[in-house]
């Protein structure tokens, strides 16, 4: 599916293989600057689990992974992951990124839609999600798409020595 924002034509579509390594990257700027949750330098210098990753989602019905790319280049990702077990099996967990130039300008609200979109045709019954409680910007993005807050998850990260609560959130699709 394609979206346009003001200045230049983006695409979401379908992560391929190829993707690897421009995803590492953009993980490790983002871990760079924010706070998420593996600390810069934790994660490992290597695209092969991205490509694996991918791979993985690729096979299995119940899970998408997304990128949203603008002039040639990944400007965010969204995974959207289906539970193993039967009885979780249409329950999506959602996990979403966008480079940091790029917050504010569309690309996270044309990643959640397409993946919306997909996960009430496949079946979904809930997508669910965690935001940190310092990140007001996503909560309301998240809102915005018909998320609800379910619970606090209190000290779900340390950060810089600090706890950090978290919010679960969930849409339930109908």
């Amino acid at each position: 599916m394609k979206h346009s924002s003001d200045t230049t034509r983006l695409v979401v579509r379908d992560a391929r293989d190829t993707d690897a390594a421009a995803l590492l990257r953009l993980f490790l700027e983002m871990e760079a600057r924010f706070d998420l949750l593996y600390e810069p330098g934790e994660r490992q210098d290597d695209p092969q689990p991205v490509a694996r990753a991918i791979a993985e989602f690729a096979s299995r019905p119940n899970c998408r992974y997304l990128v949203a790319e603008s002039s040639g280049e990944i400007v965010g990702w969204l995974t959207l992951e289906g539970g193993r077990q039967r009885r979780r099996s249409r329950a999506g967990y959602l996990i979403i990124s966008v480079r940091a130039d790029r917050q504010g300008s569309g690309v996270g609200s044309a990643l959640l839609r397409e993946a919306m979109a997909w996960a009430e045709a496949a079946g979904l019954l809930r997508v669910e999600l965690i935001v940190l409680v310092t990140n007001p910007e996503a909560r309301r993005l998240y809102e915005r798409f018909g998320f609800e807050t379910e619970g606090l998850l209190r000290r779900y990260l340390v950060i810089r020595g600090e706890p950090v609560d978290a919010h679960l959130m969930a849409r339930l699709i109908l």
